[in-house]
């Protein structure tokens, strides 16, 4: 890092020298002029991140196989300083040639081991063939280090918004924040929350508040809540800092996680993810008093002013006079026009309706309809989202599609096919979450039952029945009192006929069906039978 600092000297078009100043300790001055004279040897960090850029490979189709694996790594920087300083590797110094050859063959395989271990390449029986897998490209796409996609991997399909923040405190790309005395005070009173701002809290194991942070991964979850509140009570320089790399870490991982549970199919975590990514990225829950910072020219302070003066949300600030908003804010002319003005940039309203248009083997399908309420403005900014159809009880993402907001051809319908067995209930839930921005997410929830051959659906408190049976065109009554030839009568005296006989027919063809006073045995029913045929 020195190195590459102090090759960053000087201006390369304009001059020819540069000059470096670096301040150190006395005992530590030999160190950084044997690093500038050239006299300290560099190595190679390769093998502690061997993991990562080795998936890398497999993903981009470099590496192909285990042998083109032990290829890549004898490539490597790593390869030529392994053999010339074994000790700085963890090797014996006058290991043989063929064994460290061996080593270096097993680091690789043991590397890949731990891949296939997690899912995140497949290989075949013998181990020789490698592809990679979506986790794979997930990892190597959003630039993650192996340790935090074991965390994703491991995670439960019914994780909270909660759970996925712990997530991402224990991930490895944050490791280097680490809890400091004098921090404790601030995390402890952030903690306490007398005035009820946070989400979420540290708790011990009977549900109490800790008194006491005592580890690193609690000051990260107590930074990353407190910022999410869009009132922060840091004012530290350096744990600002912090604040700032969790979130912009947190949002990445967040991002893939999201990525990762849509593939997996987890209803639950593939929303909560969603949610978290947004919420970091904007630095504010979507339950926060302070959503209108999401506009531009709109800080803390103005936001404050305008919650106090009743304007705290998107709609209450596109029903507000401009000059209200001035008069709030204590801004002058034309501040209150320029803030309506930049709601042009928020993605257009858009409304889902959901219709069960038929049942089938046990599905029903129903229809999903997005329909854009407001005009569509056009903006150099492509806003997106994702749409969601789930099963609820199931847990299972049934339809997941990513669309544009503005150049979707309104109304735009999806049919999906819902599993109902008999006598379940199925909860449908539509979700229509924005991508980048928080408070503006849509959620419909849609019920359907099926009890008793009948299909119940149920939305926004509305019942709609619906047979599951195609109504006959035509019925027709047959009395047991028509005139019957002696034949049918003989059959008549011995099985007598029911009351009345319904005969259905439907597109030419006849469906009987015979109604007894009594219980019959099989022969007599049989007989019943020909004394209709009869008729």
């Amino acid at each position: 890092m020195v190195l590459q600092m102090c090759g960053r000297a000087g201006r390369p078009p304009f001059d020819d020298t540069g000059t470096i100043i670096i301040m150190t300790r006395k005992e530590t001055v030999h160190l950084y002029e044997n690093l500038l004279n050239g006299c300290e040897m560099v190595e190679s960090q390769l093998l502690s991140c061997a993991v990562e850029h080795l998936n890398a490979e497999i993903v981009q189709l470099t590496v192909s196989d285990i042998i083109l694996a032990v290829e890549w790594i004898k490539c490597s920087y790593l390869y030529i300083r392994i053999r010339k300083n074994p000790e700085n590797y963890g090797v014996k110094r006058g290991t043989p040639q063929d064994l460290l050859e061996k080593q270096i063959q097993d680091i690789c395989v043991d590397k890949i081991h731990e891949l296939v271990e997690y899912g995140l390449i497949w290989t075949d029986e013998g181990a020789f063939v490698l592809q990679p897998l979506e986790p794979g490209r997930l990892m190597a796409k959003f630039y993650l280090k192996f340790d935090t996609m074991k965390l994703i991997v491991k995670a439960s399909g019914y994780c909270s918004l909660e759970d996925l923040l712990h997530v991402i405190c224990h991930s490895a790309e944050i490791t280097w924040i680490q809890l400091r005395r004098n921090d404790k005070k601030i995390l402890n009173d952030i903690n306490a929350d007398k005035d009820g701002r946070l989400l979420f809290h540290i708790v011990m194991k009977n549900g109490k508040r800790k008194k006491r942070v005592q580890t690193r991964e609690e000051k990260i979850f107590l930074l990353a809540n407190d910022c999410l509140t869009g009132d922060s009570l840091i004012h530290d320089l350096s744990l600002n800092q912090e604040t700032n790399a969790i979130c912009s870490n947190g949002c990445r991982i967040a991002k893939c996680m999201r990525e990762y549970f849509i593939y997996k199919k987890n209803y639950r975590s593939a929303i909560n993810s969603m949610i978290l990514a947004n919420s970091l990225h904007q630095k504010l829950w979507e339950s926060s008093p302070f959503l209108l910072k999401q506009l531009p020219g709109i800080g803390i302070v103005t936001a404050k002013a305008l919650k106090t003066a009743g304007v705290y949300s998107f709609e209450t600030l596109a029903t507000a006079d401009a000059r209200k908003i001035e008069l709030a804010t204590g801004r002058n002319y034309p501040f209150g026009n320029h803030i309506k003005e930049s709601m042009s940039s928020l993605p257009p309203k858009i409304d889902i309706h959901i219709e069960e248009t038929g049942n089938r083997l046990g599905k029903s399908t129903i229809t999903v309809t997005l329909t854009r309420l407001s005009q569509a403005v056009k903006s150099s900014k492509r806003n997106c989202a994702d749409m969601v159809v789930a099963s609820e009880e199931d847990n299972v993402i049934l339809f997941h599609e990513n669309i544009r907001t503005h150049e979707f051809h309104s109304p735009y319908s999806v049919k999906v096919f819902v599993p109902c067995p008999q006598n379940a209930r199925v909860t449908l839930k539509v979700d229509l979450i924005f991508e980048e921005y928080v408070g503006l997410d849509v959620h419909k929830k849609h019920v359907v039952s099926r009890e008793d051959g009948l299909y119940v659906t149920k939305e926004h408190g509305i019942d709609n029945l619906e047979p599951t049976y195609n109504i006959p065109s035509e019925i027709c009554l047959v009395s047991s009192r028509t005139t019957r030839t002696s034949r049918s009568q003989s059959h008549t005296e011995q099985n007598p006929l029911s009351k009345e006989v319904y005969v259905i027919e439907d597109d030419g063809a006849a469906v009987s069906a015979v109604s007894a006073l009594e219980k019959a045995d099989d022969a007599v029913g049989t007989i019943k039978f020909n004394n209709l045929a009869s008729l």
